[in-house]
């Protein structure tokens, strides 16, 4: 049986032109997997493993502490290594860590996902584009900077 623990970087898709931006896709997977996710989540799949993973950033702490041995995080392509300490951390710590984190998934999802995600990794030189598809829009500059602000 497959074990699932830990974070796992739910990738954003990047264009360029149209189509898929493979360098940037290798940089981003390059960034969750050397910042501490424990894997990568490109394309779900239905499975046969019975692991629980949380599926929404802002409640992967609370999830783990009632039980889910990990999650599926897009916020985790921005902070990958927060995420992974977070998915490892208990008590005192992983509640600092949650606390600290909550600004930044707040800020990530203020508007439809991924624009203001993709936006944050494009400023920051991971992926080349930061465009997404209709009917999302580029987000507004403000939650772009709050994100950026939010990082740990």
């Amino acid at each position: 049986m497959i074990v699932f623990r830990g974070v796992f970087a739910s990738l954003v898709t990047p264009f360029a032109g149209g189509e898929v931006d493979e360098g940037s896709l290798e940089r981003l997977a390059a960034r969750c997997l050397d910042g501490g996710a424990a894997g990568l989540v490109a394309l779900l799949a239905a499975g046969t493993g019975k692991a629980v993973l949380a599926g929404d950033d802002a409640y992967l702490y609370p999830m783990m502490r009632l039980g889910a041995s990990g999650g599926v995080t897009a916020s985790a392509c921005l902070a990958p290594g927060a995420f992974a300490e977070l998915a490892r951390a208990g008590g005192e710590r992983g509640r600092e860590l949650h606390g600290a984190l909550l600004p930044l998934v707040d800020a990530l999802f203020a508007e439809p996902s991924p624009s203001v995600l993709k936006a944050c990794l494009a400023e920051l030189g991971v992926i080349d584009d930061p465009a997404v598809r209709a009917p999302l829009r580029a987000p507004r500059p403000e939650n772009v900077e709050r994100a950026l602000k939010a990082l740990p």
